[in-house]
């Protein structure tokens, strides 16, 4: 039986250089969504005392301020410019 060999469908392929990837946190509006959800199902749970809008105001700030340093690390990492 014959080995298997790998071709490249494009000859492209072959001589494609790495791109440039510039990551991007999600929108505030999904992770103020996301803080809600995570809230409300700890409140369902009996973990978390009602539905306290300080509580989740600050946990979705907390997620947004991760989200937004994260991204940033990552771009320093790739060599992406950023504006400040």
């Amino acid at each position: 039986m014959n080995k298997p060999k790998q071709i490249p469908l494009f000859d492209e392929v072959a001589d494609c250089t790495q791109r440039q990837v510039e990551y991007v946190p999600p929108e505030p509006e999904f992770i103020d969504q996301y803080a809600r959800n995570v809230c409300d199902t700890l409140a369902q749970a009996g973990t978390l005392p009602g539905d306290d809008p300080e509580v989740i105001n600050g946990f979705s700030a907390f997620l947004n301020l991760v989200a937004r340093v994260k991204a940033r690390n990552l771009n320093q990492k790739n060599g992406v410019k950023q504006e400040v």
